[in-house]
Protein backbone atom coordinates (compact mmCIF):
# COMPACT_ATOMS: atom_id res chain seq x y z
CA UNK A 1 0.00 0.00 0.00
CA UNK A 2 2.59 2.55 1.22
CA UNK A 3 4.47 1.62 -2.41
CA UNK A 4 1.68 2.56 -4.40
CA UNK A 5 1.01 5.66 -2.29
CA UNK A 6 4.49 6.68 -3.42
CA UNK A 7 3.71 6.34 -6.69
CA UNK A 8 0.90 7.91 -6.80
CA UNK A 9 2.21 10.85 -5.50
CA UNK A 10 4.94 10.65 -7.49
CA UNK A 11 2.47 10.54 -10.49
CA UNK A 12 0.60 13.68 -9.14
CA UNK A 13 3.82 15.36 -8.89
CA UNK A 14 5.29 14.85 -12.37
CA UNK A 15 1.86 15.90 -13.78
CA UNK A 16 1.89 18.71 -12.41
CA UNK A 17 5.10 20.10 -13.13
CA UNK A 18 4.69 18.84 -16.86
CA UNK A 19 1.31 21.16 -17.09
CA UNK A 20 2.97 23.84 -15.45
CA UNK A 21 6.09 24.48 -17.26
CA UNK A 22 5.69 22.61 -20.23
CA UNK A 23 1.77 22.57 -21.22
CA UNK A 24 2.23 26.25 -19.34
CA UNK A 25 -1.55 26.08 -16.85
CA UNK A 26 -1.32 27.36 -13.45
CA UNK A 27 -0.49 30.91 -14.28
CA UNK A 28 -3.00 32.56 -16.31
CA UNK A 29 -3.28 36.13 -17.42
CA UNK A 30 -5.44 37.53 -14.82
CA UNK A 31 -8.47 40.09 -15.34
CA UNK A 32 -9.30 42.98 -12.72
CA UNK A 33 -13.18 44.63 -12.55
CA UNK A 34 -13.35 48.20 -13.07
CA UNK A 35 -16.19 50.52 -11.93
CA UNK A 36 -16.19 52.20 -15.95
CA UNK A 37 -14.08 49.85 -17.93
CA UNK A 38 -16.45 46.69 -16.45
CA UNK A 39 -12.96 44.64 -16.67
CA UNK A 40 -9.14 44.37 -18.30
CA UNK A 41 -6.34 42.60 -17.86
CA UNK A 42 -4.38 42.98 -14.74
CA UNK A 43 -1.58 45.67 -15.35
CA UNK A 44 2.10 44.28 -14.99
CA UNK A 45 2.09 40.22 -16.12
CA UNK A 46 4.37 38.73 -17.86
CA UNK A 47 3.52 35.05 -18.27
CA UNK A 48 4.42 31.96 -19.83
CA UNK A 49 1.03 30.30 -21.32
CA UNK A 50 0.78 27.31 -23.92
CA UNK A 51 4.40 28.55 -24.77
CA UNK A 52 3.60 31.78 -25.58
CA UNK A 53 4.43 35.15 -24.01
CA UNK A 54 1.90 37.00 -22.52
CA UNK A 55 2.76 40.24 -21.36
CA UNK A 56 0.82 43.16 -19.91
CA UNK A 57 1.97 46.66 -19.41
CA UNK A 58 1.25 49.16 -16.61
CA UNK A 59 -1.79 50.35 -18.49
CA UNK A 60 -3.20 46.63 -19.18
CA UNK A 61 -2.41 46.78 -22.64
CA UNK A 62 -0.94 43.75 -24.36
CA UNK A 63 1.94 45.95 -25.42
CA UNK A 64 5.27 47.12 -24.09
CA UNK A 65 5.98 49.48 -21.38
CA UNK A 66 5.20 53.23 -21.83
CA UNK A 67 7.45 54.05 -19.75
CA UNK A 68 10.64 51.97 -21.50
CA UNK A 69 9.41 53.03 -24.94
CA UNK A 70 11.09 56.41 -24.76
CA UNK A 71 9.91 59.60 -26.98
CA UNK A 72 8.67 58.03 -30.33
CA UNK A 73 5.61 58.32 -32.47
CA UNK A 74 2.45 56.33 -31.12
CA UNK A 75 -0.25 55.11 -32.14
CA UNK A 76 -3.13 53.42 -30.20
CA UNK A 77 -4.59 50.33 -31.82
CA UNK A 78 -8.15 49.66 -29.81
CA UNK A 79 -9.80 46.15 -30.19
CA UNK A 80 -11.30 43.02 -28.72
CA UNK A 81 -9.94 39.79 -28.57
CA UNK A 82 -8.86 39.90 -32.49
CA UNK A 83 -6.40 42.48 -31.74
CA UNK A 84 -5.58 40.80 -28.24
CA UNK A 85 -4.70 37.47 -29.94
CA UNK A 86 -5.78 35.63 -26.75
CA UNK A 87 -3.62 33.27 -24.58
CA UNK A 88 -3.06 30.87 -28.38
CA UNK A 89 -1.16 34.50 -29.75
CA UNK A 90 2.73 35.03 -27.88
CA UNK A 91 3.72 38.47 -27.35
CA UNK A 92 5.86 38.86 -30.48
CA UNK A 93 3.36 37.49 -33.08
CA UNK A 94 0.25 40.31 -32.05
CA UNK A 95 0.03 42.96 -35.41
CA UNK A 96 0.62 45.58 -33.10
CA UNK A 97 4.01 44.28 -31.58
CA UNK A 98 4.97 42.77 -35.47
CA UNK A 99 4.51 46.73 -36.52
CA UNK A 100 6.25 48.72 -33.41
CA UNK A 101 9.85 49.27 -33.76
CA UNK A 102 12.32 52.05 -33.17
CA UNK A 103 10.28 54.56 -35.51
CA UNK A 104 6.78 53.96 -34.35
CA UNK A 105 4.96 52.28 -30.90
CA UNK A 106 1.87 50.51 -32.49
CA UNK A 107 -0.11 50.02 -28.36
CA UNK A 108 -2.41 47.30 -28.44
CA UNK A 109 -5.75 48.32 -26.17
CA UNK A 110 -8.13 45.44 -25.92
CA UNK A 111 -9.43 42.84 -24.03
CA UNK A 112 -11.73 39.93 -25.21
CA UNK A 113 -15.50 40.63 -25.78
CA UNK A 114 -14.71 44.38 -25.37
CA UNK A 115 -17.19 46.89 -27.21
CA UNK A 116 -17.02 50.37 -28.11
CA UNK A 117 -18.30 51.47 -24.41
CA UNK A 118 -15.47 49.70 -22.76
CA UNK A 119 -12.86 51.47 -25.26
CA UNK A 120 -13.96 54.56 -24.37
CA UNK A 121 -14.32 54.08 -21.07
CA UNK A 122 -10.36 53.22 -21.52
CA UNK A 123 -9.52 56.72 -22.96
CA UNK A 124 -11.33 58.54 -20.35
CA UNK A 125 -9.18 56.52 -17.53
CA UNK A 126 -6.23 56.56 -19.27
CA UNK A 127 -6.26 59.35 -22.36
CA UNK A 128 -4.42 58.99 -25.34
CA UNK A 129 -0.53 58.69 -24.11
CA UNK A 130 0.67 60.75 -26.01
CA UNK A 131 -0.52 59.22 -29.22
CA UNK A 132 -1.26 61.15 -32.72
CA UNK A 133 -3.32 58.34 -34.26
CA UNK A 134 -6.29 56.02 -33.43
CA UNK A 135 -6.95 52.61 -35.14
CA UNK A 136 -10.19 51.21 -34.66
CA UNK A 137 -10.17 47.43 -35.32
CA UNK A 138 -13.78 46.36 -35.22
CA UNK A 139 -16.25 44.06 -36.36
CA UNK A 140 -19.54 43.50 -37.06
CA UNK A 141 -20.24 41.98 -33.38
CA UNK A 142 -18.65 44.99 -31.51
CA UNK A 143 -21.84 46.94 -32.08
CA UNK A 144 -24.32 45.29 -30.05
CA UNK A 145 -21.40 44.13 -27.17
CA UNK A 146 -22.31 46.49 -24.38
CA UNK A 147 -20.89 46.34 -20.64
CA UNK A 148 -23.09 44.38 -18.68
CA UNK A 149 -20.96 44.92 -15.21
CA UNK A 150 -21.71 41.18 -14.61
CA UNK A 151 -19.43 38.93 -12.28
CA UNK A 152 -16.82 37.24 -14.65
CA UNK A 153 -16.47 33.88 -16.12
CA UNK A 154 -13.59 32.37 -14.08
CA UNK A 155 -12.99 30.18 -17.15
CA UNK A 156 -12.25 32.80 -19.36
CA UNK A 157 -11.50 35.99 -17.29
CA UNK A 158 -10.29 34.81 -14.41
CA UNK A 159 -9.61 36.90 -11.82
CA UNK A 160 -6.90 34.78 -9.22
CA UNK A 161 -4.22 32.09 -9.70
CA UNK A 162 -5.76 28.63 -9.73
CA UNK A 163 -4.59 26.30 -6.85
CA UNK A 164 -2.90 23.88 -8.88
CA UNK A 165 -2.42 23.50 -12.67
CA UNK A 166 -4.43 20.19 -12.13
CA UNK A 167 -6.78 21.97 -11.08
CA UNK A 168 -6.90 24.51 -14.20
CA UNK A 169 -6.49 21.93 -16.29
CA UNK A 170 -9.66 19.79 -14.56
CA UNK A 171 -12.02 22.98 -13.66
CA UNK A 172 -11.48 25.10 -16.79
CA UNK A 173 -11.05 22.79 -19.65
CA UNK A 174 -12.11 19.14 -19.36
CA UNK A 175 -15.31 19.77 -17.52
CA UNK A 176 -16.49 22.72 -19.58
CA UNK A 177 -15.76 20.67 -22.33
CA UNK A 178 -17.15 17.71 -21.37
CA UNK A 179 -20.25 19.85 -20.53
CA UNK A 180 -20.58 21.04 -23.95
CA UNK A 181 -20.78 17.95 -25.48
CA UNK A 182 -23.71 16.91 -22.75
CA UNK A 183 -25.38 19.87 -23.54
CA UNK A 184 -23.97 19.92 -27.16
CA UNK A 185 -23.59 24.11 -26.99
CA UNK A 186 -20.91 25.78 -26.70
CA UNK A 187 -20.34 28.82 -23.55
CA UNK A 188 -19.53 32.06 -24.23
CA UNK A 189 -16.95 34.19 -23.65
CA UNK A 190 -18.55 35.87 -20.52
CA UNK A 191 -21.68 35.13 -18.50
CA UNK A 192 -23.68 36.28 -21.58
CA UNK A 193 -23.10 39.28 -24.44
CA UNK A 194 -26.00 41.19 -25.22
CA UNK A 195 -26.85 40.83 -28.71
CA UNK A 196 -30.38 42.63 -28.83
CA UNK A 197 -30.87 45.01 -31.85
CA UNK A 198 -31.69 47.87 -29.78
CA UNK A 199 -28.01 47.62 -28.47
CA UNK A 200 -27.06 48.26 -32.20
CA UNK A 201 -27.97 52.33 -31.10
CA UNK A 202 -26.05 52.05 -27.88
CA UNK A 203 -22.74 50.74 -29.59
CA UNK A 204 -23.32 53.69 -32.23
CA UNK A 205 -23.11 55.99 -29.67
CA UNK A 206 -19.97 54.72 -27.98
CA UNK A 207 -18.41 55.10 -31.28
CA UNK A 208 -19.72 58.19 -32.05
CA UNK A 209 -18.67 59.22 -28.29
CA UNK A 210 -14.73 57.85 -29.38
CA UNK A 211 -14.72 60.12 -32.41
CA UNK A 212 -15.89 63.38 -30.79
CA UNK A 213 -13.04 62.61 -28.07
CA UNK A 214 -10.35 62.31 -30.36
CA UNK A 215 -11.44 64.73 -32.87
CA UNK A 216 -11.17 67.25 -29.37
CA UNK A 217 -7.87 65.90 -28.69
CA UNK A 218 -6.42 66.64 -32.23
CA UNK A 219 -6.01 62.92 -32.86
CA UNK A 220 -6.13 61.30 -36.26
CA UNK A 221 -8.51 58.32 -36.67
CA UNK A 222 -8.74 55.55 -39.07
CA UNK A 223 -10.70 52.18 -38.67
CA UNK A 224 -10.05 48.77 -39.65
CA UNK A 225 -13.04 46.24 -40.56
CA UNK A 226 -12.13 42.94 -39.63
CA UNK A 227 -14.91 40.35 -41.31
CA UNK A 228 -15.20 36.38 -39.94
CA UNK A 229 -15.49 33.71 -41.99
CA UNK A 230 -18.88 33.22 -41.99
CA UNK A 231 -19.04 36.71 -43.77
CA UNK A 232 -16.45 35.60 -46.47
CA UNK A 233 -18.96 32.10 -46.90
CA UNK A 234 -22.74 34.25 -46.31
CA UNK A 235 -22.22 37.93 -46.96
CA UNK A 236 -21.17 40.69 -44.50
CA UNK A 237 -23.45 40.94 -41.61
CA UNK A 238 -25.89 44.17 -41.50
CA UNK A 239 -24.12 45.75 -38.80
CA UNK A 240 -20.84 45.87 -41.11
CA UNK A 241 -22.26 48.95 -43.19
CA UNK A 242 -23.60 50.50 -40.09
CA UNK A 243 -20.49 50.67 -38.55
CA UNK A 244 -18.78 51.39 -41.86
CA UNK A 245 -21.40 54.80 -42.04
CA UNK A 246 -20.67 56.36 -38.91
CA UNK A 247 -16.69 56.50 -39.31
CA UNK A 248 -17.57 57.88 -43.25
CA UNK A 249 -20.25 60.01 -41.80
CA UNK A 250 -17.44 61.92 -39.93
CA UNK A 251 -15.36 62.15 -42.94
CA UNK A 252 -12.96 58.85 -41.14
CA UNK A 253 -11.00 56.87 -43.30
CA UNK A 254 -12.45 53.14 -43.31
CA UNK A 255 -10.61 49.40 -44.82
CA UNK A 256 -11.53 46.29 -44.03
CA UNK A 257 -9.86 42.66 -44.34
CA UNK A 258 -12.29 40.70 -46.56
CA UNK A 259 -9.49 40.35 -49.53
CA UNK A 260 -7.32 39.62 -48.14
CA UNK A 261 -8.47 37.23 -46.25
CA UNK A 262 -10.80 35.69 -48.88
CA UNK A 263 -7.63 36.10 -51.11
CA UNK A 264 -5.45 33.53 -48.44
CA UNK A 265 -8.25 30.94 -48.13
CA UNK A 266 -8.03 30.74 -52.01
CA UNK A 267 -5.09 30.00 -51.76
CA UNK A 268 -5.67 26.88 -49.00
CA UNK A 269 -3.67 29.29 -46.79
CA UNK A 270 -5.75 29.65 -43.48
CA UNK A 271 -5.83 33.07 -41.37
CA UNK A 272 -8.30 31.82 -38.90
CA UNK A 273 -7.89 29.66 -35.93
CA UNK A 274 -12.02 29.94 -35.51
CA UNK A 275 -14.56 31.74 -37.04
CA UNK A 276 -12.91 35.21 -36.29
CA UNK A 277 -10.14 35.19 -34.27
CA UNK A 278 -6.99 35.46 -36.95
CA UNK A 279 -3.99 33.24 -36.15
CA UNK A 280 -0.29 33.63 -37.10
CA UNK A 281 -1.34 34.63 -40.81
CA UNK A 282 -4.28 36.49 -39.78
CA UNK A 283 -2.52 38.69 -37.37
CA UNK A 284 0.06 39.04 -40.57
CA UNK A 285 -2.71 40.37 -42.45
CA UNK A 286 -3.91 43.00 -39.28
CA UNK A 287 -0.61 44.17 -39.13
CA UNK A 288 -0.67 44.97 -43.02
CA UNK A 289 -4.11 46.82 -42.62
CA UNK A 290 -3.53 48.59 -39.14
CA UNK A 291 -0.41 50.17 -41.53
CA UNK A 292 -2.56 50.93 -44.23
CA UNK A 293 -4.89 52.78 -41.91
CA UNK A 294 -1.55 54.43 -40.17
CA UNK A 295 -1.06 55.99 -43.92
CA UNK A 296 -4.72 56.90 -44.50
CA UNK A 297 -5.31 59.03 -40.97
CA UNK A 298 -2.69 61.11 -42.44
CA UNK A 299 -4.26 61.66 -45.76
CA UNK A 300 -7.23 63.59 -46.92
CA UNK A 301 -10.00 61.61 -46.62
CA UNK A 302 -11.20 62.25 -50.71
CA UNK A 303 -9.34 59.81 -52.84
CA UNK A 304 -7.04 58.60 -49.76
CA UNK A 305 -7.43 54.97 -51.15
CA UNK A 306 -5.53 56.46 -54.67
CA UNK A 307 -2.88 58.16 -52.93
CA UNK A 308 -2.48 55.44 -50.59
CA UNK A 309 -1.73 52.69 -53.43
CA UNK A 310 0.52 55.29 -55.01
CA UNK A 311 2.13 55.29 -52.14
CA UNK A 312 2.75 51.80 -51.85
CA UNK A 313 3.54 51.71 -55.41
Amino acid sequence: MKSILVVVTTLVICGELILRNIVGLGSPPLYVTHPTIEYMLKPNQDVSRFGNHIFVNEYSMRSASIEEIGDIPRTLVLGDSVINGGNQTSHSALATSILSDNNRFYGNVSAGSWGPKNLLAWLNEYGFLKADTLIFVLNSHDLTDIPTFQELNKNTHPTKKPLTATTELIERYLIPRLLRIVNKRGSDARLQINTASSDTDEGAGGINDLIAMAKKGYVKVCLVQHVTQTELDKGLDPNFFVLKDIFEGWGLPVINDFEDLQSLIQTNEMPFRDDIHPNLLGQQVLARKISECQVLAKLPQIENIIKLEKIDG
